[in-house]
């Protein structure tokens, strides 16, 4: 039987394991994270930090990592290379802004 994701939030079993932590996320609030599915004991391993949002590393990546310059990663955010939001919420705001 598939199930639909919001259905693993009231899940019994999985209540009963600890699989789901309340981590606080940017934007969200507490948000349910899945933990580790395998076990080191009887309890769950702890959800350490929430799942990144979409382009919260960028800097740190593009300059530690491959040695961008700050002017070199303000280019790419500035031409919409990289960013912090989806790329069809902005299609979306550029559509609606042609129809205005």
């Amino acid at each position: 039987m598939a199930r639909q994701p919001t259905d693993l939030l009231r899940d019994p079993h999985l209540g009963s394991r600890g699989f789901l932590q309340e981590v606080e996320r940017a934007f969200v609030g507490l948000h349910p994270q899945p933990s580790m599915p395998i076990r080191d004991g009887s309890g769950p391993f702890a959800v350490r930090t929430a799942a990144p949002t979409l382009g919260e590393h960028n800097s740190e990546i593009l300059s530690e990592f491959l040695g961008l310059s700050d002017t070199e990663v303000a280019q790419l955010a500035s031409e919409g290379i990289i960013g912090a939001s989806m790329a069809s919420e902005k299609l979306a705001k550029s559509s609606c802004r042609e129809h205005v």
